[in-house]
């Protein structure tokens, strides 16, 4: 009677372990293929993803006119409702009818880059995985910003986001028609594009451009470029005007 206990006593144990080695393997396949897909994307996804952050942009710059035609000037533009710190405005309203993120003012949703965008041996830098948007930089031949773009006034409002992977880069541009694709996929940009410690704040002043030394990105309000520059410091990064000026 004891052996027969012994028995089912240890066959009960080895069907346990068992269970817990298939529960492991089992673990460890669901963690590689989430670790898989997060490092890569297929020419489909790529083009999804594309079109998902073009959109972004598309829908933001629509609540900055929407606000525009409601009569807020271009410096009382704000975005300090959004989820990330020191996007303050102190020129703009304090009701909120003013800032795109509000439900008094362009009722926009601010949600996160998706983290499949963006490449991983980046993160940590400033403003990774974060819609980032400025007035201080200018885009040579959109609005009224010449092949300099050295005055205040030429400054527009643009979201930029940074450290995007480089096929995504590739992909995006290909998808708004870059129309130097052909010969240079990614651009890279000469100088200073943007600087993150730049927030858009009511104040517009000279700050950078986005361009090439041979004015190659003239006149796009968005396309992906690597950074060649102080800031950013390499890295492929997507910009999308959304206030021309």
């Amino acid at each position: 009677m004891t052996s027969a206990r012994k028995r089912q006593h240890g066959s009960a144990f080895f069907i346990i372990l068992i269970a817990i080695m298939m529960f492991g393997m089992l673990s460890y396949a669901v963690s590689q293929g989430s670790r898989s897909g997060a490092s890569s994307l297929n020419k489909e996804q790529l083009q999804i993803a594309a079109q998902e952050i073009s959109d972004f942009g598309n829908t933001f710059a629509k609540s900055v006119q929407t606000l525009r035609l409601r009569g807020c000037t271009a410096e009382q533009i704000s975005f300090e409702s959004m989820p990330v710190a020191g996007n303050e405005n102190p020129v703009s309203p304090s009701d909120g009818s003013c800032d795109v993120f509000s439900l008094a003012g362009g009722k926009a949703t601010y949600t996160p880059p998706s983290s499949n965008w963006l490449n991983t041996a980046d993160m940590g830098k400033d403003g990774y995985q974060e819609w980032f948007f400025t007035n201080r930089t200018c885009i040579p031949g959109v609005g009224t910003g010449g092949a300099s773009c050295g005055n205040a006034s030429e400054m527009e409002i643009i979201m930029v986001l940074p450290w995007v992977r480089q096929d995504l880069c590739d992909a995006y541009n290909k998808y708004v028609g870059w129309r130097n694709y052909e010969t240079d996929p990614i651009p890279g940009e000469a100088g200073t594009a943007y600087n993150y410690g730049e927030k858009v704040d009511g104040v517009f002043q000279n700050g950078s451009n986005i361009n090439t030394w041979d004015n190659m990105m003239n006149a796009d309000r968005t396309l992906c470029f690597r950074g060649a520059g102080s800031e950013p410091d390499g890295g492929y990064h997507i910009y999308f005007v959304l206030l021309a000026r």
